[in-house]
């Protein structure tokens, strides 16, 4: 979802009935992982709240940032993205089974 905001509080405004759902889910996330920088990463599709950035290569694109956490309000549910690899395997593929559906 497409969020018109500058700064992580008017991003939270901005989430309407999801507000207080995203304020805990990111208040779990800055105590799972503090040292991860919390910011708004804006595309052109989308506005979420992410924490850590990493840069990214792909072949078709030269290079990129993107957060390693971050969540985003939908408008039927919150969406929490997770871009890390343990033993050569994305974090939700490891973890599917404890997890749910994930993709």
């Amino acid at each position: 979802m497409k969020i018109d905001a500058g700064t992580v509080e008017e991003f939270f405004a901005a989430c309407g009935e999801r507000e207080s759902e995203m304020r805990r889910l990111d208040e779990l996330i800055c105590k799972a992982v503090p040292s991860l920088k919390r910011q708004l990463h804006v595309s052109p599709s989308i506005t979420m709240l992410g924490y850590g950035i990493f840069e990214y290569r792909t072949k078709s694109v030269s290079g990129g940032d993107w957060p390693a956490i971050a969540i985003a309000p939908q408008k039927n549910n919150l969406s929490l993205y997770i871009c890390a690899v343990k033993d050569g395997k994305y974090i939700t593929e490891l973890y599917e089974g404890k997890l749910g559906k994930v993709s």
